[in-house]
């Protein structure tokens, strides 16, 4: 039995001995697929941004290549087709665009190229794009005012207002349903005329503006405050029409400025300085213009015909920019800067790689600048591209200001302040005392009452000192030391002796040794 047992045993040995020897382990579960991934969504979350989602997590670089991303229809407005720039991720990515709305609304497809999931599978080319309503904001029409705010039947008014944005043309203005004329044409702030017409209702007038903006985002404006129609013109106020054809004369003239100068920056300046209330801004530029058109010691620059021409040239491409320079206090440094938005941006973008007439430019027309613009700025489309030109004559200016204190006053053709360039020559004050009042001085030592400041180098500010004169005093020079009197009596406090008739006088307390002089 035990022999049995054995020979079993050693079979058994022989049997494992047969097979080969190995080990054997498991993995953690991990998903494997070969499922293309697709466009699963799309959603305007601003005018300029776009989020898009994927069915699954989504492979860099690739997802955030904006030239991967491209978006088509009505609904996209003014956006280029690619946008600016992607972020987020793995399966949801923002798209954003640096300029242009959506038209609100309206439909858009994005369509994505070129991508991968996170393992490798192509995008489905059956699902690779996705639809949604655009999103955009409307212009808006602001700060309407007309000028006179009550006509009659004949009368003409001047209306003018503002607008948030670029339009696709001069907006549609109606009072009681008839059109209103735009005499200075196109602008961020329009100028419209109307004349009241036989049947306009007596009463406060409808006034309708409206227009689209350059993605098709139409604002409007309605107005029953701002003009009421009277039956008989006598009614108005006399000053009404002269003032608003002085109004119409500044509107005019900060057109041609603004255009000038380059558009929105000049109107936000200006309405930072007033505080937003145009109104009263209107008023003091029109003060400030007729100011200047009476007096002006220092006149500025004047840069105008600016021109630009793109063309190419023997390696890559140039600019040719042609202006004419009026420049009355000598030569000017010019520097030029770009707008990429029509002027929207301020010209917040520099130009350098620039050569022609920059540095001490004359008086003179057709003066030319050469700019190589793919140096300064490569790879880019500028659909709305403006340049600024800068000229500067390095004038230095200072202010001339006379005031009188109590008793007096200043005379002279610009008697309270004057304005010249450095190292220049004012023209004469006076200090005029009032009746029963003389000079006294000036406040910086001057001593004789008409004075004129010459070789001025630095700003100057004196007010003129009066004295209240006695009343047996007639007049009085503190230059001339005395005062002129008609009965002066005089008490001395003084040892004499020998009793003397006569005595020499001194205010010094040193004063001795004195002779009467034949």
């Amino acid at each position: 039995m035990l022999f049995k047992v054995f020979v079993s045993a050693i079979g058994v040995c022989l049997a494992f001995n047969a097979v080969a020897v190995t080990g054997i382990g498991t993995s953690s579960t991990t998903p494997l697929e070969t499922m293309s991934p697709s466009l699963q969504s799309v959603l305007a979350v601003t005018e300029k941004r776009l989020s898009a989602t994927f069915s699954e997590a989504m492979l860099t670089p690739d997802s955030t290549t904006p030239g991967n991303y491209i978006v088509s229809g009505l609904g996209v407005g003014t956006l280029v087709p690619s946008p600016t720039s992607v972020s987020g991720g793995p399966a949801v990515f923002t798209l954003d665009w640096a300029s242009g709305e959506m038209r609100d609304g309206v439909s858009l497809t994005l369509t994505v190229s070129g991508m991968q999931d996170a393992v490798g599978n192509p995008i489905n080319s059956a699902a690779n794009n996705a639809s949604c309503a655009g999103r955009g904001a409307a212009p808006v029409f602001s700060d309407l005012m007309v000028m006179p705010p009550k006509a009659g039947l004949g009368e003409r008014v001047a209306i003018t207002f503002s607008v948030s944005e670029t339009l696709q043309a001069d907006p549609e203005v109606t009072i009681n349903g008839h059109p209103a004329t735009a005499p200075y044409g196109k602008a961020e702030t329009y100028l419209y005329e109307y004349e009241v017409q036989e049947d306009d209702p007596l009463g406060m007038a409808v006034i309708h503006i409206s227009s689209a903006d350059l993605a098709g985002n139409v604002g409007t404006l309605n107005n029953t405050s701002a003009l009421e129609i009277l039956e008989e013109s006598e009614d108005l106020p006399l000053w009404g029409w002269p003032f608003a054809a002085a109004l119409l004369l500044v509107l005019g003239l900060m057109l041609l400025w603004r255009r000038r100068l380059g558009g929105a920056r000049v109107w936000t300046e200006w309405t930072k300085w007033t505080g937003g209330h145009h109104r009263r801004g209107m008023f003091f530029l029109f003060v400030a213009l007729t100011l200047a058109c009476s007096w002006a010691f220092a006149q500025a620059p004047t840069v105008s015909k600016v021109t630009m021409t793109q063309s190419p040239n023997a390696t890559s491409t140039q600019v040719d920019i042609y202006y004419d320079l009026d420049a009355p206090n000598g030569p000017c440094a010019i520097t030029v800067s770009l707008s990429k938005d029509g002027g929207a941006d301020g010209y917040s973008y520099p130009v350098t790689s620039v050569t022609g007439d920059l540095a001490e430019v004359t008086t003179g027309t057709g003066k030319h600048i050469v700019w190589d613009i793919r140096a300064d700025y490569p790879e880019e489309d500028l659909p709305q591209a403006r340049i600024l030109i800068v000229a500067d004559d390095g004038a230095v200016q200072h202010t001339l200001t006379y005031l009188a204190g109590p008793g007096g006053s200043i005379d002279g053709q610009f008697s309270l302040q004057q304005t010249v360039n450095h190292g220049a020559d004012g023209v004469q004050v006076t200090a005029v005392p009032d009746e029963g009042y003389g000079f006294l001085q000036w406040s910086d030592g001057v001593l004789t009452a008409a004075r004129t400041d010459t070789n001025v180098t630095a700003d100057i500010s004196v007010m003129a000192s009066f004295i209240q004169l006695p009343p047996e005093v007639t007049s009085f020079n503190l230059d001339g030391g005395a005062g002129t009197t008609l009965d002066l009596l005089v008490t001395l406090d003084n040892t004499a002796t020998n009793n003397p008739a006569e005595y020499i006088v001194s205010e010094a307390s040193d004063f001795a040794g004195a002779a009467w002089q034949a």
